[in-house]
This record gives C-alpha cells, structure tokens and sequence, in this order.
C-alpha cells in the first residue's frame, strides 16, 4: 500500500489527518529536537496520552546512543505495538524515529513531518531510516515506511537561509535526472518568489523520486541513480565530523560527479550551468581546504561501496544518469583538486 503523502500551506487538513489515524492508540510520542521544540512546544499540553521525547539539534543525534536513549524512554513510558511515534522535524528527526520505529518490538508505527525543505523533498521520502555509526553517514538503518508524510511549507518560514539552501541542493539534484525539470529550474531563477510555483518545484521533485523508489524500492538498482553527488558528500561530512551540512555537501558532491562525468562525455557547458544554479541558491561551488586521502579513505566506507570497488553516479546528459565503478583514483583527486581551483566557476 502507498503511503498517503499531505501537501499543505496551512494547517487545515492536520487534525483530520491526524484524527483518521491515532485515534485507536494509547499513546502518542513527538520525537523532536530542542531548535524545534522552542518553536512548537513551547507549552505542551499535559496529556496521559502524549508524550515527548526531545533531543539535542544536529547530526550528531543520529546515533545509536541517542536511539538508545529513545528505546529506554518508550519502554519506561510503557509503550506498546499499538502506540505510535511522531517524528517532527528535519531529516535527523526523521532518520532517528523511523529508525527506531522499525525496531522497537520489531516496530510500532510512525508518522512523518518534516520541518525543513531537505526532510520535505528528500529524506522524509522513499521509506528510507538510518543513524551514524562510527563515523560513518548513514551506514546502519531499515527500510520502513510511515503511516503518512504530512509536507507543510508554513514550518519553512522558520528556517534560517541556510537550511533553505541545503534543501535545494537536493531539489536541483532531482532536476539533473529530469531534463524538463532542469530547464523549468532555469527558467524560474528563483523559485520562491511565488508559492505556487514553489508548491510546484515541490511537488514534482517528490514525484521523481517516488517514481524511482517505486520501481526498486530496496536501492538494489536505479533508485542508486538518487545518490548522484552523494559519493563525495557523505565522505565530507564525515570527514568534517558533521559540521558541513547535508546540502552544503551535496552541492560539492555533484560538481564532483558532474567534473569526472566532463572527463568521460558529458558537455562541459552543462556543467557551468549546473555551477550557476547552485550559486543562485547560495549553495558552495568550491572548499578552500580538503584533506583529499581522509575524503577518498571515506568514500570506501560509504554503502554505496560494493564489491571492492567505489559506485559514483555520473551523468551522460541531463536526465541520462549512470552507475559507474571504474573511475581511477587519479580521476577521483582530479576533480578533488576541482573543487579547490574551481576554474570554471
């Protein structure tokens, strides 16, 4: 069964979404963090019902000692199989409770809603759950889907710059596997200038990717093709200890691929392109340093490591992507040294 996915702009729809529901559970936990929290619950209703659990904000609550620390709370709220967990914030919140959701007596259920622009149009979709371990993105977690995904552009308005910059590094990667989304971004320039064409961008990036998740749901084939500027990115932010944000990331990694993809065929003007839009949106195009043998030592670590050999996602041509594991060492600081010089940006 597919997951029901809400678009709003207001709140009209939440308590009949929530009412159809959790009204035959017992119980209810918010999972949220401390930036959030102050925002939303500065008064929490007193309830027997309801229950939240709040973490610190960041990368670093996607671990197991914060799952841990979540397992011991349900238990010693006496949560059962019945109840469900409400994960209410950006893609660390959401990562946490689906994660622990999908294992807590073999799992409960769990809704999503995601307050930042990268939780709305990526990690919130696509059934995906993961924490850090070891200092490694990602490298533990479950595929599990939520009862729903309630998507509400009204929590953006609380975003800093930043955080609406990290999530269009995940819409302008959408745009590289679609050629008329690519050229509607282009003619946009600026997305946010009217909500509807927002609400449009938005909706069509979550309808690429379920159209790819739908078709390999468990990442065994082209729902890798979603990991294009991943390689790189989940490298840095390991590397930087999680102080680069996912987006920031992101906007690195595909310049990387898009780099080594000019080295095989690809046009290099698409890749000037590419390199203008991300600034647009205030998103990096260059590192002043990068320590290039941790990053490539990383890469090995990554989930999309197979076989002894590092898959990075490269493009033919917009909306033409492709899987590849022989890319040399040499090729892979070439573009490295790229993203230091940056000479055609």
């Amino acid at each position: 069964m597919k997951t029901k996915i809400y678009f709003e702009h207001d709140l009209k729809k939440l308590k009949t979404v929530f009412d159809n529901t959790v009204f035959n559970c017992a119980k209810i936990c918010v999972v949220t963090d401390k930036n959030i929290a102050k925002i939303y619950f500065k008064n929490k209703p007193i309830s027997n019902k309801v229950f939240y659990y709040v973490c610190s904000a960041g990368e670093n609550s996607k671990s197991f000692d914060t799952a841990c620390s979540l397992y011991k709370f349900l238990i010693e709220n006496n949560f059962s199989r019945q109840d469900i967990l409400i994960a209410f914030g950006g893609g660390v919140i959401g990562d946490l409770t689906g994660f622990v959701a999908s294992t807590f007596m073999r799992a409960i259920r769990f809704i999503q809603i995601p307050t930042t622009l990268l939780a709305q149009t990526d990690s919130s979709i696509g059934n995906k759950n993961a924490i850090n371990f070891n200092g490694v993105k990602n490298i533990i977690g479950t595929f599990y889907k939520p009862e729903f995904i309630y998507i509400n552009t009204s929590f953006l308005k609380t975003l800093p710059p930043l955080e609406i910059s990290n999530g269009m590094a995940e819409i302008i990667k959408y745009s590289l596997l679609d050629k008329d989304f690519f050229n509607y971004l282009i003619e946009q320039k600026n997305i946010f200038k009217d909500e509807k064409i927002f609400m449009r961008v938005l909706k069509k990036s979550v309808r690429i990717k379920l159209n790819i998740v739908k078709k390999d749901k468990l990442e065994k084939n082209t729902r890798r093709f979603l990991n294009l500027g991943h390689t790189l990115a989940h490298a840095l932010e390991s590397v930087s200890d999680f102080s680069l944000g996912h987006g920031q990331a992101v906007s690195l990694g595909i310049i990387f691929a898009l780099y080594i993809s000019c080295l095989r065929n690809l046009d290099v003007s698409i890749m000037k392109k590419v390199i203008e839009i991300l600034k647009n949106y205030a998103l990096p195009t260059k590192i002043h340093c990068l320590n290039k043998d941790a990053v490539y030592t990383k890469m090995f670590c990554d989930k999309k490591f197979d076989n002894g050999k590092i898959n990075i996602v490269l493009l033919n041509d917009i909306g033409n992507p492709i899987i590849c594991n022989d890319i040399s060492k040499t090729q892979i600081f070439e573009a490295m040294d790229y993203l230091i010089d940056n000479k055609l940006s």
